[in-house]
């Protein structure tokens, strides 16, 4: 997908084996809350990224109040270093080198889990968000910093809190709260089943987090953000040349979701411990 030189944590096309592989993932580590902390290691691009709300701290002239995105993350050199990008970007597709602003790059304070069971990175590079398609997440750059997530055998960092900064079209520095949750499952009101961490197909939800299905504004963008990722990375893969239509230079054509999408998401302040609420 890029051009870094890496050695990865694990590796397959987003659109495929997700639900199958993060279901088993999730039904593996849960039977094994007594083991030894494993180390802090994030979902990796084929559990299907992190759904992600970014909620404004306090009013700012020009920000939106809430942005919502789907970012990826993948380590590198034995996981000693972390890459993230937005699936919102128009150029998630293309070959890139290590050095486009589209990657931000980040390592954790410790390899393993604090005494709380938490995993922390104190800071990411910045990362840069180019859209041109309509209702995902604005263009712009992310700086993010304090990022906590829930490490252990249980929660596997499916779950993460950090603070970011924003800056892109009228909104310069724009403090926000961001909250992730691995897999973003899409949802409407009328299908909120599809967030029951014991639905069929598995979705791969891990049914410690108290999460449902929202539909709020943000969540179509972090819907849409997934649908283009998916469909730049799938059309780059089938060739070079693509001709379904969903490609690098149109990434308007990315289809919509349908009026009403959202995602499966936490209903509660981090770490949004609970169940299932439809």
């Amino acid at each position: 997908m890029n051009a870094l030189k890496r050695e990865r944590v694990g590796s397959m096309p987003r659109a495929s084996l997700v639900l199958a592989l993060g279901a088993l993932m999730v039904v593996s580590v849960q039977g094994c809350a007594s083991a030894t902390l494993p180390e802090c290691a994030f979902q990796v691009p084929g559990f299907g990224g992190y759904a992600v709300k970014m909620t404004l701290k306090t009013p700012t002239t020009g920000c939106p109040a809430s942005i919502g995105d789907v970012w990826y993350t993948e380590g590198y050199s034995n996981a000693t270093l972390w890459i993230w990008n937005s699936g919102s970007d128009d150029t998630v597709s293309t070959v890139r080198p290590a050095s486009d602003p589209a990657f931000g790059q980040g390592t954790f304070k410790n390899p393993f889990p604090d005494p709380d069971g938490t995993c922390t990175m104190e800071s990411i590079t910045p990362f840069v968000v180019r859209s041109t398609t309509p209702n995902s997440a604005p263009s712009g750059t992310y700086t993010v910093t304090n990022l906590r997530s829930l490490g252990g055998a249980v929660y596997s960092l499916q779950e993460f809190e950090a603070d970011v900064s924003f800056t892109g079209g009228t909104c310069t520095g724009g403090q926000y709260l961001a909250q992730g949750m691995a897999p973003p499952v899409q949802c409407t009101a009328d299908a909120a089943s599809a967030c029951d961490p014991s639905a069929q197909p598995p979705n791969a939800i891990n049914a410690g987090f108290n999460q449902g299905c929202v539909t709020d504004g943000w969540a179509f963008s972090a819907a849409v953000a997934q649908n283009k990722a998916n469909d730049l990375y799938n059309c780059y893969t089938e060739s070079a040349g693509c001709v379904s239509g969903i490609d690098a230079t149109h990434p308007e054509l990315t289809p919509q979701p349908d009026p009403g999408t959202g995602l499966c998401f936490l209903k509660a302040d981090y770490p949004s411990f609970g169940s299932y609420q439809p």
